[in-house]
């Protein structure tokens, strides 16, 4: 690439086969910062603006390379941000364009530096706009309302940016599209989840605009998907509006989180996901708190992948469409060959956090916690066996902090 940089074809190939080479390799992502490889990337995308073929390679290689933390802050100090939020811009029709730009904004925003740099442009606007324009993409859907998580995650400013973008109506029109989509309903619901994160007016917009049935829906869709059983997010739309409250009642919410704790206390786990903020915050066990902080490491990334899965295959984050390689499909036509026979992993990079069947329920009596403040609904979680449900969870993991924390208030607020 260095010594044909006028080449087009040279160019492409040099960034597809150098996002290949980085994709979930750590030692290799360093390697390449090291060696130049930043620079080159960047350098083809600047070059060659106009070709959308080449925008599409860069992109998705600037995203792989961004895993690794000095990446980010070699891409920012380069200005490869910009060089990415302009093929936003100029390649707004083109959909691996914008799947691809959207997952490396996303792992750059996990630099602090860079998430900053990110919001304060016409990203959050770009990002919106492609969710808006392409519902029907699982791609665009899952890759943008990943990097609007990573945005919005503990910074209100940038919520009500997204919110005031119209992100929150994007969100939930792309999420009632992929309903049998498990990986595009996980990071919908978790979009949702941190956009109302102590954010009573977004949860107030989220409520009118719908969005509590479709994470219900994806909840009765996907039983035992850890990622999609919406009990963070109800109990966030649940914390400090309480007509969400009634909503979510009348959606069926409450027996629809009461049947996934039962249904997971003890199940073994398919999906690793991005462990939201635990232990919880405590609040009053009866009034919800209106400020609080909280520290999270962010996940670097996360390998996600679905029941019966070669264990090569297994180590591949998730991502909706894979670059194409002779390699991948290797893996791929092994994956189905051994799909019959080979049992579901789970495999977490540095930086990751586990998310199982424990967080599911530690979750869910988050979310029964702040519902039981309501009588209607501590009447219908009641009638569920919500009570002897949480202690069944108290019970199977004593030593988890989350768990007891949020199942004691929940239950002091259902029997007082």
């Amino acid at each position: 690439m260095k010594a044909h940089p006028s080449r087009l074809n040279v160019s492409q190939q040099g960034a597809l086969a150098l996002g290949d080479l980085a994709w979930s390799n750590v030692a290799v992502q360093q390697r390449i910062g090291q060696c130049g490889g930043v620079q080159v990337t960047i350098a083809a995308m600047n070059r060659f603006a106009e070709n959308a073929g080449c925008q599409q390679k860069c992109a998705l290689a600037l995203g792989n390379f961004a895993c690794q933390e000095d990446n980010q802050v070699k891409i920012a100090q380069l200005d490869g941000i910009s060089s990415i939020i302009a093929t936003m811009d100029k390649h707004c029709n083109h959909q691996l364009c914008l799947q691809y730009c959207c997952w490396a904004l996303k792992n750059l925003s996990l630099n602090e530096a860079n998430k900053k740099r990110i919001a304060s442009g016409r990203a959050p606007r770009l990002i919106v706009e492609a969710l808006r324009n392409y519902p029907w993409h699982a791609g665009i859907v899952e890759e943008s309302c990943g990097c609007i998580r990573k945005l919005v995650w503990g910074n209100a400013e940038n919520q009500n940016r997204i919110a005031m973008e119209g992100g929150i109506e994007a969100i939930i029109n792309g999420m009632t599209m992929h309903v049998p989509k498990a990986s595009v309903q996980q990071q919908c619901g978790l979009a949702l989840g941190d956009l109302a994160w102590s954010n009573e007016s977004n949860q107030d917009r989220i409520g009118r605009a719908g969005g509590i049935p479709p994470i219900i829906a994806g909840m009765h869709a996907h039983p035992t998907h850890s990622g999609t059983q919406g009990g963070l997010a109800l109990g966030n739309l649940a914390s400090l509006c309480t007509p969400n409250r009634k909503l979510i009642a009348l959606a069926g919410g409450i027996p629809a989180i009461c049947k996934s704790m039962k249904t997971n206390l003890q199940y073994p786990g398919v999906q690793v996901l991005p462990m939201p903020p635990s232990p919880l915050p405590s609040f009053s066990p009866h009034a919800p708190i209106h400020t609080h902080t909280h520290t999270h490491t962010h996940t670097m990334y996360t390998c996600m992948y679905r029941k019966r899965v070669h264990p090569r295959v297994a180590m591949l984050p998730a991502r909706t469409q894979p670059p194409p390689s002779a390699w991948r499909l290797t893996l791929h036509m092994m994956a189905a060959w051994v799909h019959t026979h080979t049992h579901a992993r789970t495999h977490t990079h540095a930086h990751t956090h586990t998310h199982t069947h424990t967080h599911m329920q530690e979750y869910g009596c988050w979310a029964l916690r702040h519902l039981a403040l309501d009588p209607e609904c501590k009447h219908i979680a009641l009638r569920e066996g919500a009570p002897q449900i949480m202690r069944q969870g108290m019970q199977e993991y004593p030593n988890r902090t989350g768990v007891q924390e949020q199942a004691s208030y929940a239950l002091k607020n259902l029997l007082s």
